[in-house]
């Protein structure tokens, strides 16, 4: 962005040689007309016969005296003039720069205006769906009223952040600053958002999330959804699109651990059913 400077040389170095010019011509005319007075004085008193000088000398002398004073005085004229060109020269100046730097402050106000509105939307993009916690994870969402068809998702189960497997005691402070103090907040927060206020690796933060959701699904446990989210599962809608043999196939190649209960095509089955059941159920809401 310009600045003053750019716009407006500086001629700050002229005006002030061309003051110290007119104040030089102004005492150079002031001596003179002082030194004048003076020649005066003595044609003066010679002309009364002090007899110093003679009467022509005196009459020369007081006419050169009055010539110098008349080249005095247009000099020092000429040097008042010149003063009040360069002043009147300098608040013109002034009164430009005076208006360049308003509008100047103009752009300015309004940059940092369109700054802060573009800050605070990428803000608001890594936190979608912010809300503020319910007191009671019942109250999430409201009873249908008379008239109005049922929730197929209002009893999806919510659970608070500490029974996620995987997000320990000092990790559930810190998410609880962040308003996030259940399974259903988790979910809906922005991973790239959470992984920066926390200081943790997206992909844990996304395997959180993920475990949160898998315990959205029916007759699925806590150790159950941590073992499908470390098995790559990093949704209910891509457990719905699995079948109980690709299922157990992916728990086993991700070698989760001995602590993870072991999965049979049946329980397998019954979750992925679960998941296509509430897939199935949140299309119909959206629709």
């Amino acid at each position: 962005m310009a600045t003053p400077s750019d716009r407006e040389p500086s001629s700050g170095p002229d005006q002030e040689a061309m003051g110290r010019m007119g104040e030089g011509y102004f005492i150079l005319g002031m001596a003179v007309q002082v030194g004048l007075v003076g020649l005066v004085g003595l044609a003066l008193v010679g002309v009364q016969g002090l007899g110093f000088i003679s009467l022509g000398t005196a009459v020369a002398l007081a006419g050169l005296a009055i010539g110098v004073l008349a080249v005095g005085t247009i000099l020092t004229l000429a040097s008042l003039r010149h003063t009040l060109n360069v002043l009147y020269d300098h608040d013109d100046r002034i009164d430009r720069v005076a208006e360049r730097v308003g509008r100047l402050a103009q752009e300015v106000r309004g940059d940092e205006a369109v700054g802060w509105k573009g800050e605070e939307m990428d803000l608001t993009a890594h936190r979608p769906h912010e809300r503020a916690p319910p007191s009671d994870p019942q109250e999430r969402r409201p009873e249908p009223g008379p008239g109005s068809p049922p929730d197929p998702l209002q009893h999806e189960p919510v659970h608070p952040i500490v029974d996620v497997p995987g997000i320990d005691g000092d990790q559930a402070e810190r998410l609880a600053d962040l308003e996030v103090e259940d399974t259903d907040q988790l979910r809906a927060r922005d991973t790239m958002y959470l992984a920066g206020q926390l200081q943790e690796q997206p992909g844990t933060v996304r395997r959180w999330q993920a475990t949160a959701d898998m315990m959205t699904v029916e007759g699925v446990g806590g150790e159950q959804a941590l073992m499908m989210a470390e098995a790559g599962l990093g949704s209910v809608d891509e457990l719905a699109h699995e079948s109980p043999e690709r299922l157990m196939a992916r728990v086993e190649e991700a070698d989760v651990g001995e602590s993870a209960p072991p999965v049979g095509p049946q329980q397998a089955d019954r979750w992925i059913q679960a998941a296509r059941r509430r897939q199935t159920s949140t299309e119909e809401r959206e629709a």
